[in-house]
């Protein structure tokens, strides 16, 4: 049950490179874009 965000949305293999996951519950609206 954990969301990945990244902080590019340009191209899937950065974002997919450049991303973080994190459990939903943490997660606030502080992070990058969301995928």
């Amino acid at each position: 049950g954990l969301r990945c965000y990244a902080k590019f949305h340009r191209n899937r293999r950065v974002t997919r490179r450049k991303g973080r996951c994190v459990e939903p519950e943490s997660a606030s609206g502080d992070q990058g874009s969301f995928i």
